[in-house]
């Protein structure tokens, strides 16, 4: 129903800091900013950070998301939703085991990565090859996916029963987001020059 992609550059942890510390001056200490984090999660800063993210994470929302749930329930069990991130699976369990997890929240790991999720089932989908670039949807709105560095997909047909439930009986909105197809915001770069990319399917 909705998919978040970050694609990250190698090393992008210490191009980072490196960055920040051309902007904030030879002064500036990335450990005054990174240690109290360290001291409060475990986790080593930029090298943890990096891990966690890998070469790419995404966030997926399945079709049956229930909002009432997400919003007002604190048992997350069997949500749809899930984070697939592309990396080094040994080094992202090791970052993962520093961390305390939300109850319910299971780590699912792959030859390529692993996968965060509260629903075994969703989890197991996302762990897969995923076969949303080869949806007719997804192309149309996103046609540059395989070289874009940022990616937000919404499919309107997905997300119609989040919809349905968030509009209250209220007929105006769900009679109107029946027209809506999908949403595509992408970005890339080309060269030195940046792109983007927003298209909006309706029917």
């Amino acid at each position: 129903a909705a998919a978040l992609g970050v694609a990250l550059p190698d090393d992008w942890g210490s191009k980072l800091v490196a960055s920040m510390k051309k902007a904030c001056g030879d002064n500036f200490d990335p450990a005054k900013l990174f240690d109290p984090i360290q001291q409060l999660t475990g986790l080593r800063f930029p090298d943890d950070r990096q891990t966690l993210l890998g070469k790419s994470a995404a966030l997926s929302v399945g079709s049956g998301l229930d909002p009432e749930k997400l919003t007002n329930s604190t048992d997350m069990s069997g949500l749809p939703v899930g984070i697939k991130v592309a990396g080094d699976p040994a080094k992202i369990k090791a970052a993962l085991a520093k961390l305390h997890l939300p109850d319910g929240l299971q780590a699912t790991y792959t030859d390529s990565g692993a996968v965060l999720s509260p629903d075994s089932s969703y989890s197991t989908t996302l762990a897969k090859n995923g076969n949303l670039g080869s949806d007719g949807t997804f192309q149309d709105l996103v046609p540059n996916a395989e070289q874009a560095s940022i990616v937000l997909y919404l499919n309107g047909a997905g997300l119609k029963s989040a919809v349905t439930s968030l509009a209250g009986g209220d007929h105006s909105i769900t009679d109107n987001f029946d027209h809506f197809s999908g949403l595509g915001i992408s970005t890339w770069r080309e060269g030195n020059e940046s792109h983007a990319s927003i298209r909006v399917n309706v029917r």
